[in-house]
């Protein structure tokens, strides 16, 4: 379930279209300081900047889509034990 939210497709942006709620979206990405830095920013340009955190491009890396991918990671290490 982790990596359907992780990586949110088209269809999911393309519903979003409150200039409000993306910037909370980004906020819980990226960070209050980014969220406030592109708060009057177009949606569109809001949404692009929520994509790249999520999928790591440009080096930017978000905080939420790291733990996940450390609690996938460690619950993926806990299956392959040997009983």
């Amino acid at each position: 379930m982790g990596p359907c939210w992780q990586q949110p497709d088209d269809t999911f942006f393309v519903l979003v279209r409150d200039k409000e709620i993306a910037n909370s979206m980004l906020a819980d990405v990226g960070g209050k300081h980014v969220a406030d830095g592109n708060v009057t920013d177009k949606v569109k340009t809001q949404k692009k900047i929520i994509r790249a955190f999520l999928s790591g491009e440009n080096g930017r890396r978000s905080r939420l889509a790291a733990a996940l991918d450390e609690i996938l990671g460690r619950e993926l290490h806990r299956s392959r034990r040997l009983p």
